[in-house]
């Protein structure tokens, strides 16, 4: 388990967008060797994956993939939030590079 103290969550992320990257890049970087395969047959998948595209528009998207696993019985369990479903990654402390904005 990656414990969150919210205080260590940096005060200029203010928007649930931010929110989002913040800890797409956090868990990737935690985690940067953590895989899963997700069909037979095939190649393991990162579990935290970050990049940035170039969209038709012209404008840069920081794109962000995550394979979260989950509670066993996530389909049985009808009273928790679907977040509270979620299984720990990793057993780390959120680096200091992180905590400051």
């Amino acid at each position: 388990m990656t414990a969150l103290d919210k205080a260590q969550i940096p005060n200029q992320i203010n928007t649930l967008e931010r929110l989002n990257a913040w800890s797409a890049l956090l868990l990737g970087f935690i985690n940067p060797q953590k895989a899963v395969i997700e069909n037979a047959g095939e190649n393991p998948e990162k579990m935290m994956q970050t990049y940035i595209l170039r969209g038709d528009d012209g404008v840069e998207y920081l794109i962000s993939r995550s394979a979260l696993p989950l509670s066993p019985d996530w389909r049985a369990n009808n009273t928790d939030a679907f977040w509270l479903m979620v299984n720990d990654v990793a057993d780390v402390d959120i680096p200091v590079a992180y905590t400051n904005g």
